[in-house]
């Protein structure tokens, strides 16, 4: 049980900086429209 949820929670980490980098980039992408405004 405990090997199994530290892989859950190695799962879920990888998770959450895969939507932080989706999102970072989004957010950059938008700064340079931000910009020109």
């Amino acid at each position: 049980m405990g090997a199994l949820g530290v892989d859950l929670s190695a799962l879920h980490w990888i998770y959450v900086v895969f939507i932080v980098l989706i999102i970072g980039f989004m957010v950059k992408r938008r700064d340079t429209t931000l910009i020109c405004i």
